[in-house]
């Protein structure tokens, strides 16, 4: 049971002299010393035909679970390994899994009843060998699953994951059994955008009372207008390059015939680290180029689409709305305009790494010019002034950078004015 090669014979070399003890009462005995050694050989019976040569005919299939690696999520990776010999037996049949990089062999089971030893060739390799059957016996199978895991997904080097499979028999011109196990990688973090605006409602001069969130009653020119959007990673990966787009109005009065912004003081957004210290490379900038429109929110085109229609020749010059009736307003129901090109600026915020459960808040403040406001629009009607934005992750921390990422709802802040 314990000879490993079994298709050699089993080599007996035997020495053999005597002993020269010397007894002047006894004759010494005399031997032949050329033929003091022998050599002999046992075969070990094979069972492969009258021609004792063992052709055997091994083949292998394998699944896997999961079908892909979700970065972050999935911690566990199942192999399924099926060898089957067709054929005669196979003499020292073994199976070889590489590993790749990132992935760690764990334990091994087998469905057959023969025991099933699996183990690393070398503590620092990746490679498995498992001992299949010396021999696998004629018409045999066996099948065996390998539990790997990553405990390190930043490990990881390439996608997908592949795992190289060979299986092997000493048997004379045996050839060697290749497959692969292709594991592809998929990562989305989930990304939460979540607007908070300031004041939320203008209303001034009013008696009715149902909407007054915030009152003011202010003479002066100026008053500050703040978005705070809050990006929040749910993950369940890391996001180590996060993009938001942000398009905040300048409220040109061209409906007046007046090229006066409304806003101004507009800076670059203010990004404000809520879980860890700021990051040296989270940074904003104006995306100068005029020919990106964001994308169209379904729902809200749903809602109204007669009163879209009606608006819909003058939607690139105006980026104030006027609400329809105040039945409308009664209800919630207010279609906002999204600016383009030029007549609004649009910036693009990169966030550098945000670790599962942080938080970043990213603020837009503008200063409106209050009274040039209430004077030149139609007080009997209110208006909503609408920022938008997006976010999208470009990168998680992995060591390559070809994985496909979502783009995450786009989140709208409006503030209302009744004046």
């Amino acid at each position: 049971e314990d000879v490993r090669d079994k298709l050699k014979p089993i080599r007996i070399h035997i020495d053999y002299s005597l002993t020269s003890k010397f007894d002047a009462n006894i004759v010494p005995p005399i031997l032949d010393p050329a033929n003091s050694s022998y050599d002999y050989n046992i075969p070990i019976q094979k069972d492969c035909g009258s021609d004792d040569i063992c052709i055997p005919n091994l083949q292998i299939s394998t699944s896997k679970w999961p079908d892909d690696y979700k970065v972050g999520l999935t911690k566990k990776i199942l192999l399924d390994i099926n060898v089957i010999n067709t054929g005669e037996n196979a003499y020292d049949t073994r199976c070889f899994i590489q590993l790749p990089t990132g992935v760690e062999y764990v334990s091994s089971n087998s469905s057959s009843i023969m025991n099933l030893y699996c183990n690393l060739m070398k503590p620092s390799d990746r490679i498995i060998v498992c001992q299949l059957g010396n021999p696998l016996l004629a018409n045999g199978n066996i099948s065996l699953q390998i539990h790997t895991a990553v405990k390190n997904y930043s490990a990881i080097e390439s996608d997908p994951l592949l795992f190289f499979i060979n299986v092997t028999s000493d048997n004379p011109n045996s050839t060697k059994l290749t497959t692969e196990i292709v594991i592809p990688i998929s990562s989305s973090p989930e990304l939460v955008l979540i607007g908070v605006v300031k004041p939320e409602q203008i209303v001034s001069d009013t008696s009715d009372q149902t909407f007054v969130r915030y009152t003011t009653t202010s003479k002066t020119d100026d008053l500050e207008i703040v978005h705070t959007y809050t990006l929040h990673n749910k993950g369940p990966s890391d996001a180590k390059r996060t993009e938001v787009k942000l398009m905040w109005p300048m409220l040109p009065l061209t409906g007046f015939n007046e090229q006066i912004p409304l806003l101004y003081g507009i800076d670059l957004p203010n990004i404000i680290r809520v879980s860890d210290p700021k990051a040296n490379k989270d940074r904003c900038h104006i995306y100068s180029s005029s020919t990106y429109q964001i994308p169209r929110i379904e729902n809200d085109r749903s809602k109204f689409p007669s009163f879209f229609e009606k608006f819909r020749p003058t939607m690139t010059n105006n980026f104030i709305l006027q609400e329809q009736s105040s039945n409308d307003r009664s209800q919630g129901s207010s279609l906002p305009i999204y600016c383009h090109g030029p007549l609004c600026k649009t910036f693009i915020c990169y966030i550098d790494t945000l670790p599962i459960g942080h938080s970043v808040l990213i603020q837009l403040k503008a200063t409106l010019r209050y009274n040039h406001f209430q004077s030149k629009l139609d007080r009997s009607k209110p208006f909503i002034i609408v920022s938008n934005a997006s976010a999208q992750v470009r990168e998680i921390p992995l060591k390559f950078s070809n994985t496909k990422f979502q783009q995450q709802p786009i989140v709208e802040l409006k503030v209302l004015f009744f004046l």
